[in-house]
């Protein structure tokens, strides 16, 4: 799946409840028992989505924002002299 199919970004700030801790703890398990009983490729989006949608819910109980989250493991990818390639590409840049 690609990113226009996930949207990644929207799933981790979707709105919706808080949870209590103990409720995200499950409802994390039973996604991770829906990843192992998938069939390769199978709902692939829709889980990722949910996925995601718990991780968002996860880290906004703990007070803290996902797009922060984005942001710092993108500075650290970024970081990485064999990744400057990579981004310098995506970026309109020329790798140094």
């Amino acid at each position: 799946a690609d990113w226009a199919a996930v949207l990644p970004d929207r799933a981790l700030t979707e709105s919706s409840a808080e949870l209590d801790v103990s409720d995200i703890t499950t409802e994390l398990r039973i996604a991770a028992d829906e990843w192992r009983g998938a069939a390769p490729g199978a709902g692939i989006v829709e889980r990722t989505q949910r996925a995601l949608r718990l991780v968002g819910r996860a880290l906004r109980t703990a007070g803290i924002n996902p797009a922060e989250i984005v942001a710092r493991d993108l500075a650290d990818l970024r970081a990485k002299s064999y990744l400057t390639a990579y981004f310098a590409a995506r970026s309109g840049g020329v790798a140094t």
